[in-house]
């Protein structure tokens, strides 16, 4: 097949938008190729070195294909940026090639870490987005004075600051979808994955925007809830319309950037709508899943797995594992919270004291 590919014009040590080509995908490791057999097939290779040899015979018919076209039988480091970022500003270029790089590189107990790409936090990364936020928040809130117009005021604020944060918005989607790192997970939809140590600037400003606007908005006192009133129309209107649009519009970037925005803070506004209609009346049942909930989502990864092996080669339909797996994951979670932290210091950290 790759020689096929080559007779007909195919270059494999030209990288793709991910920085990825042929070539560097000779170079995955043993260990990490045996894992993404055992997750597409569901079982190990019965005979890995037949595997090796491929990969083996492969790398060296590249290199002999790169003595022919390059002089060397070691083929050139390629990173090629998008297209849409070769028309753009030499500074927005840099920013994104330094995004790209191994710049901000450290060797944690022997294990050289990207500290911007690599998958440091995993599903931890919002927790950490939230934990900076917080703290911008209060250096802000200590060197401005708060202000907290009254409710008569509220109806005449709540459309201009909604304005402005949705061209903040704009703003910020406008730079999604740039970033080339070979380690980035790419998502059509949204703001870009920024799992490492350090927040990609980006990407945190975006969220700045919901994190303010909401701070902002509380402060006005909307007890009526007049932002989310029309969520009727708001969330269809967002899931049947807009959302279609943004995946039929990928390659019309600046519409796609204007629907992307409308669609999310149609999303905002109609969620919240939404819960003032239904959630009025304190209830104990959600309020005791609101508090698990942070604990919950720290903890399920290892109970999920769990169950995932252990179901994995029954030979039962997936609905029924699935089925299996959510209910009993979810129970180990909800005894884990009573038993473990409800009544604990751990619990108090989470969800604050109980009045």
């Amino acid at each position: 097949m790759l020689k096929l590919l080559i007779e007909n014009g195919g270059d494999p040590f030209l990288a793709n938008g991910s920085s990825k080509s042929a070539w560097t995908a000779t170079q995955q490791p043993y260990d990490e190729t045996r894992t993404i057999v055992f997750i597409s097939k569901g079982k190990f290779p019965e005979d890995m070195m037949v595997l090796e040899n491929g990969r083996q015979a492969v790398i060296e018919y590249l290199k002999r294909f790169s003595l022919d076209q390059h002089g060397t039988p070691i083929p050139p480091e390629q990173t090629s940026r998008p297209k849409h970022i070769q028309g753009m500003p030499s500074w927005v270029q840099w920013y994104f090639d330094w995004l790209s790089s191994d710049q901000i590189v450290v060797d944690i107990a022997g294990q050289k870490i990207n500290l911007l790409q690599d998958a440091s936090l995993d599903h931890l990364w919002f927790l950490w987005f939230l934990w900076w936020l917080c703290v911008l928040h209060y250096i802000l809130d200590c060197l401005s004075r708060p202000i907290g117009p009254g409710a008569t005021e509220k109806a005449n604020l709540i459309y201009p600051g909604l304005m402005v944060a949705f061209v903040l918005t704009c703003c910020m989607q406008a730079w999604m979808g740039l970033d080339y790192s070979p380690k980035l997970l790419n998502f059509p939809v949204g703001p870009d994955f920024s799992p490492g140590l350090i927040p990609k600037p980006h990407v945190f400003l975006y969220y700045a925007v919901f994190f303010f606007f909401g701070s902002w908005y509380f402060r006005l006192g909307d007890n009526e809830c007049f932002l989310g009133r029309y969520w009727r129309w708001a969330l269809p209107i967002a899931m049947l319309v807009l959302f279609p649009l943004v995946l039929a519009t990928k390659d019309e970037r600046l519409l796609n950037i204007l629907l992307q925005s409308l669609y999310t803070w149609l999303m905002v506004l109609g969620s919240i709508g939404l819960a003032h209609c239904l959630f009025q009346r304190e209830s104990k049942i959600f309020r005791y899943m609101a508090d698990s909930s942070y604990w919950l989502y720290l903890t399920h990864i290892p109970p999920v797995l769990f169950m995932q092996w252990l179901l994995l080669f029954l030979p039962v339909p997936a609905l029924v594992k699935f089925t299996v797996g959510f209910l009993i994951t979810m129970l180990i979670l909800f005894a884990s919270y009573e038993l473990l932290v409800r009544r604990t210091v751990i619990g108090r950290i989470l969800n604050g004291k109980k009045k």
